[in-house]
């Protein structure tokens, strides 16, 4: 059975339901929120509660679906007005922050210094990018 028919079938009590599941992957917090208790809620079919559970997840993921289309849909328009923001914006620090972020989601951010202690003494900049570049010192040790 599809979700549409399943919907159309269920009482408003079982709609209110697929409403808070959508919402949690908790079941028991859905069931309680749509006013079943324990009792109450077992005492449905097996079937239809499954039926429910299922048309609330697939409700969930089709709305997540469409979301993520409409955020990919806009993002070639974002881009457009974050680099019209990098070169006409009456700002200077938004011109820079709009660079700043094209830059950073191009892949090009800046080495970011780390400050690292150790027991109360610093270990050296160079040391983690040694670890980075060639694996770790255990690799290297003679």
């Amino acid at each position: 059975m599809d979700t549409q028919a399943i919907l159309d079938i269920l009482t408003p009590k079982q709609l209110d339901y697929v409403t808070y599941r959508m919402g949690t992957d908790a079941d028991a917090h859905a069931w309680r929120k749509a006013g079943y208790n324990k009792k109450a809620w077992f005492k449905l079919n097996e079937n239809l509660r499954a039926q429910m559970t299922d048309a609330a997840v697939s409700l969930a993921r089709d709305g997540k679906l469409r979301a993520i289309r409409l955020y990919q849909d806009e993002m070639e328009g974002a881009a457009g007005r974050i680099v019209r923001l990098s070169k006409e914006a009456d700002n200077e620090n938004v011109q820079l922050k709009a660079n700043l972020d094209i830059l950073d989601r191009g892949g090009m951010v800046a080495k970011k210094e780390i400050e690292i202690t150790s027991g109360g003494n610093e270990i050296g900049i160079r040391t983690i990018e040694v670890i980075k570049d060639y694996g770790t010192q255990d690799d290297h040790e003679d």
